[in-house]
């Protein structure tokens, strides 16, 4: 990940004195320090799991052949998604919530929540950017990043609950939706005090891409087989990401609230001492006195077939 990236983002707002969570004896977190741990623990878990290589083969069947700019646009919209996903918490109902600090409210936020504001920001963000990009004269690429776009947003939106059907969310967009309400927001300088981003500046197009490019995305090459592996790697790929943001963010926030970084992620780091005491179990000791090729099956003792069993497993 390009460090330039998290500090470009990061001063699109206060991240320094805002606040991303409170523990026992009232010690805050910053959003900046919460960002930079969930930031820490993505990149190791990407690592650790050898993520990269699994994104990279949905990358591309998602984007084949694509150009050099829209694969930098890809990565980009990734590995911004850890670094953006806590931005709602900018709301000032939430500062005020955790902070027990009057704060005045922003009329088109949904009270003290902040998951699909952050999810608002992301996609305002990107959007901008990609209006910029050379992507913009490849009517294609434009489109299919602007899906994957929308997929990463969604993802962001829910990282506090379910991943519910992606339809449901294209729905806030549509006129009064919420998402709809908080980038006219945006356009109408609600956010100028928290937020100092470039604002896009057409949010009526928005429901009409969206549909567009959800109806248009799965067909890559125009061929069924692609079609259908489309298909099955976007619900992969959201799957794996949407896992990914919500174990790297309750690890961060279980750093801060316990004082203990977390360094064990499931891996199998000592399997030779696994295998041995597994070997010297009074079972695996019977089968290994099993000699497959010698014994002579009765058909009335049904250990045979299990021994035999376990050794064609083994080979």
């Amino acid at each position: 990940m390009d460090e330039n990236l998290i500090e470009e983002l990061l001063s699109f707002i206060d991240a320094e004195h805002l606040i991303a969570h409170i523990r026992k004896g009232g010690e805050t977190e910053s959003l900046r320090e919460h960002t930079e741990r969930t930031v820490s623990y993505y990149m190791e878990l990407m690592e650790k799991k050898h993520l990269v290589e699994s994104i990279q083969i949905m990358k591309e069947v998602f984007l084949q052949d694509c150009s050099d700019s829209c694969t930098d646009f890809f990565w980009k919209m990734f590995y911004a998604i850890p670094i953006m996903h806590d931005f709602g918490k900018t709301n000032p109902l939430f500062q005020e919530k955790i902070s027990g600090k009057k704060q005045k409210a922003i009329t088109c936020l949904d009270g003290s929540k902040h998951s699909l504001l952050s999810s608002a920001y992301f996609i305002n963000y990107f959007l901008v950017e990609l209006e910029k990009s050379e992507v913009k004269r490849n009517k294609t690429e434009y489109k299919k990043l602007y899906f994957i776009m929308l997929v990463n947003s969604y993802i962001s939106s829910r990282h506090h609950g379910d991943l519910t059907a992606l339809k449901e969310y294209l729905e806030l967009f549509e006129d009064s939706g919420k998402l709809n309400i908080i980038f006219h927001g945006m356009l109408d300088g609600a956010f100028q005090n928290i937020y100092n981003g470039e604002i896009f500046q057409n949010p009526d197009t928005y429901a009409r891409r969206n549909y567009r490019c959800y109806k248009e995305f799965y067909v890559m090459s125009g061929d069924k087989d692609n079609e259908s592996k489309s298909k099955v790697y976007l619900y992969i790929y959201a799957r794996l990401v949407y896992s990914l943001l919500v174990s790297s963010d309750y690890y961060a926030t279980s750093e801060f609230v316990n004082h203990i970084r977390v360094s064990e992620f499931g891996e199998f780091c000592h399997i030779n001492s696994l295998k041995s005491i597994y070997e010297n179990t009074e079972l695996l000791q019977t089968i290994r006195k099993f000699n497959k090729e010698t014994e002579m099956d009765n058909h009335r003792d049904i250990n045979y077939l299990r021994k035999m069993m376990f050794y064609e497993a083994e080979s």
